[in-house]
């Protein structure tokens, strides 16, 4: 398993294969994302771990994205980047201080951290972030190919909605909306947590 893991973990850190393979295996989300902000109103947003620039296109809001992944975030420029979309090569620790975002999001990434780390980068985008917060993140399936697909992705740390919701509450964040959406063709299950500001 971990030559396979390492394996895939080189492919999907090529651009044009991580977005080809998302669009087959969990596609829609951008479309679904898109539908739960329409609801609100807001002037900018925050994407954390922004990845290859897709989510982007979620509003016509102002809209900075930050992803370590300097190939990604190049992809994002190139594709997605105009007049008012930004993507910068970095992590939330390195943002400005006293910088705000109406809205911020962190898509598909939190499984990526352990515990310690998931709190401590939603405390900061609590610290970032004016209105609303929205967290998107894998859920475990138990089917067989399910299992499969979940156990080459990069992350290691994928957990259940009630664990997702402990780690939230602990980073002072209050949710007040949590929804679950299969993505097609219904490998992967995502858990969407809104939280707003008190």
């Amino acid at each position: 398993m971990g030559d396979k893991r390492g394996f895939f973990y080189n492919l999907l850190n090529r651009p044009f294969i991580f977005n080809f393979i998302r669009s087959i295996l969990d596609g829609g989300q951008v479309r679904y994302i898109t539908h739960i902000l329409n609801e609100y109103s807001f002037k900018s947003v925050l994407d954390v771990c922004c990845g290859c620039g897709a989510f982007s296109k979620v509003s016509n809001s102002t809209y900075t994205g930050i992803d370590y992944n300097e190939y990604f975030i190049r992809h994002a420029r190139t594709k997605y980047g105009v007049k008012n979309k930004e993507f910068c090569a970095l992590d939330i620790h390195k943002l400005e201080p006293n910088t705000q975002y109406d809205v911020s999001m962190i898509i598909n990434s939190i499984h990526h951290f352990s515990d310690r780390e998931t709190v401590t980068i939603l405390r900061l985008m609590r610290e970032f972030t004016k209105m609303m917060i929205l967290i998107h993140d894998l859920v475990p399936q138990k089917n067989f190919i399910s299992r499969f697909f979940y156990g080459i992705d990069r992350g290691e740390f994928i957990r259940p909605v009630r664990r997702q919701k402990e780690l939230i509450q602990e980073a002072g964040l209050s949710i007040k909306k949590c929804f679950l959406y299969r993505t097609f063709p219904g490998i992967y299950v995502h858990s969407t947590f809104l939280c707003f500001k008190e």
